[in-house]
């Protein structure tokens, strides 16, 4: 039998941004996605259910964060959060 371990979310950062990496289901699109951002808080909502959110312990920039849906080998889709370090 063959099981299917479920993927968990992964981050990455540098001196100017945090890079989180949220896998996806396969079939999911970019107009399903939905984020609201401010400085101090995120959430990120795939169909109408939330895959992240929390506070910030940091200040990051709203208007120079991004998110793009990419596809990948290893799990299908993911969620590429990219954000802008305040300082």
């Amino acid at each position: 039998m063959n099981h299917k371990t479920p993927l968990m979310p992964s981050w990455q950062q540098t001196n100017k941004e945090i890079v989180f990496l949220l896998p996806l289901p396969g079939d999911v699109r970019g107009k399903e996605v939905n984020w609201k951002l401010t400085s101090q808080r995120i959430s990120v909502y795939a169909r109408g259910a939330e895959v992240l959110s929390g506070d910030f312990f940091y200040l990051v920039k709203p208007d120079d964060s991004t998110w793009e849906l990419e596809d990948s080998c290893d799990i299908g889709r993911q969620l590429r959060l990219s954000l802008a370090k305040a300082r």
